[in-house]
């Protein structure tokens, strides 16, 4: 009973890995340091927004943190042994107290994969330490301002290509269903023979709507059986303009390559054509 829960968290703990390999999928953004029969070492870099850090001590520069998780045998259901490597601006204090309130938040996840919240945890929290440092006094009301604003001063946006889409009409309401729950715009477009999503909103939002994708049965494989969408394709993230023109959820099916870039002229988002999905189309 016990050997058959660890396969089935080994399991869990590979599918966790390959999801966070998409999702963070920008150079030296995630490394798997060690992969072994029963342990995996996992680490990611965190970059926070300087442009808050700069409005307390006026000092500008990029900021980030790099933690790095063991995952055991018996993870999810126990802690992963968490180790975080800040650059050169945060006092010991500060770094002992924020290993302990990870490891503190961490314990409230057990029995299910946590990476991916520990990561969006220290991105939303690792501001509050590196202030620590450059010895700023903030206010409830100025911190709950800065953090608002952490988080809305531009939206993050994905691009995805999805692999295929037996059962569509299924697929596309699971979609839609989860873009509506995370108030995210989105826009799937059908060309040809290629899946495109756009996704806009939180960025928080945004990566989960994706860890879904990867993690949940959305679709059917050849056998009718319920399958995750393992070969989905994350061709773009980050920070650009608002999109334009887009309610909620929209659907998108074409066959000619003005109307595709027209779409995207619409979007505001015609860099994106040009660089990511013209290269793709014209193969």
């Amino acid at each position: 009973m016990v050997n058959e829960r660890n396969n089935g968290n080994l399991m869990m703990q590979r599918e966790e890995i390959d999801t966070l390999q998409a999702i963070y999928s920008r150079d030296g953004e995630f490394k798997i340091l060690f992969q072994g029969e029963k342990t995996s070492v996992v680490s990611l870099k965190i970059n926070l927004n300087s442009d808050n850090v700069q409005k307390h001590s006026g000092n500008k520069c990029e900021k980030s943190f790099t933690i790095t998780l063991e995952l055991s045998e018996g993870y999810p259901d126990v802690v992963p042994d968490i180790s975080v490597d800040c650059d050169l601006f945060i006092t010991r204090h500060a770094q002992t107290r924020l290993l302990t309130d990870i490891k503190s938040y961490a314990l409230t996840l057990l029995g299910s994969p946590m990476v991916m919240d520990l990561v969006l945890w220290l991105q939303e929290n690792g501001l509050h330490y590196v202030l620590e440092k450059q010895g700023a006094v903030v206010t409830s009301s100025q911190e709950s301002k800065d953090e608002y604003q952490y988080h809305t001063i531009s939206e993050w946006t994905s691009l995805l290509l999805l692999d295929h889409m037996r059962s569509k009409t299924k697929y596309v309401k699971k979609l839609k269903s989860w873009a509506g729950e995370l108030g995210l715009l989105s826009t799937i477009i059908f060309f040809r023979r290629w899946i495109f999503l756009l996704l806009q909103g939180k960025q928080k939002l945004v990566k989960e709507f994706v860890t879904r994708q990867r993690t949940v049965c959305v679709d059917v494989d050849s056998a009718g059986r319920t399958c995750k969408e393992r070969m989905l394709t994350v061709l773009y993230e980050g920070e650009i303009e608002h999109l334009t023109s887009v309610k909620e959820f929209v659907v998108h099916e074409s066959d000619e390559e003005n109307d595709l870039k027209k779409l995207f002229e619409e979007l505001n988002v015609i860099s994106l054509f040009n660089s990511i999905i013209k290269p793709i189309i014209n193969k």
